[in-house]
């Protein structure tokens, strides 16, 4: 069997068969004389992305209460105010699935609200890093970039990839108890041209340049493993002399 595997590389399985981590591949960029990092915030946090399409059990309260704790005010203000067809149609463009649609009206007229008064308070979705998953034939380091080009507006001539340094890599089990594993290319910004994000506007709400400190304010608590990489890498960019 020659199947090679988009996710693990691996040949013998599909990916729908992987049974390894769902790897992304990232960049983290840093400004050498500013002494920041360029972090993303979503249009929409993950929760809020799975709940729609249906990614839990309707009898799971405690899966349901993970997603909704992971969404923003206006997502949840988002689920007791619209209806679902409004609610999908801003989500995808694509037909809307009557599975998740069950799902849904089975929530909102029992418990959906309740839930939703015992959540989080989060004002924005989540804070991270530009990454995204490989293409068929795509080498991790060519993802990497053009994931990051496309979320940002820089191109891969606005950076310089540190090619002596292994990537960073953040492993952890999602909200829809699914197993993740994101590994990030340190990055030094080359120039001082700012972000513009023109391609992907649906997906990326907020660019933002941001130092060590603030970084780790924006990443949310739950996010243990973000922050242990972050924190590794920082330990490098002030450590060791870094020249482009």
């Amino acid at each position: 069997m020659n199947i090679q595997c988009i996710n693990c590389g691996i040949i013998g399985h599909s990916i729908q068969k992987c049974k390894y981590p769902i790897i992304s591949y990232g960049i983290v960029l840093y400004d050498l004389i500013e002494q920041k990092y360029l972090m993303i915030c979503r249009s929409k946090s993950f929760g809020y992305t799975e709940f729609l399409i249906g990614n839990y059990s309707v009898n799971n309260n405690i899966q349901i209460q993970y997603l909704i704790d992971e969404m923003s005010l206006e997502e949840k203000n988002n689920l007791l105010t619209l209806d679902f067809s409004k609610l999908w149609q801003d989500l995808w463009p694509k037909p809307m699935d009557e599975r998740s649609k069950k799902k849904f009206d089975i929530l909102k007229k029992e418990r959906l609200e309740f839930m939703i008064k015992n959540s989080t308070k989060w004002e924005s979705p989540e804070w991270e890093f530009p990454k995204g998953r490989k293409k068929i034939r795509e080498k991790m380091v060519e993802c990497a970039i053009r994931e990051f080009t496309e979320e940002t507006g820089y191109t891969k001539y606005d950076i310089k990839v540190l090619e002596n340094v292994i990537p960073f890599e953040e492993v952890f089990i999602g909200s829809n108890i699914k197993s993740y594993k994101h590994k990030y290319y340190l990055s030094i910004l080359v120039g001082n041209k700012e972000p513009l994000n023109s391609i992907q506007y649906s997906e990326i709400s907020k660019i933002k340049w941001m130092t060590y400190e603030e970084c780790l304010k924006n990443i949310r608590d739950y996010s243990v493993e973000k922050k242990k990489m972050l924190t590794n890498i920082n330990n490098v960019v002030t450590k060791y002399n870094i020249i482009v």
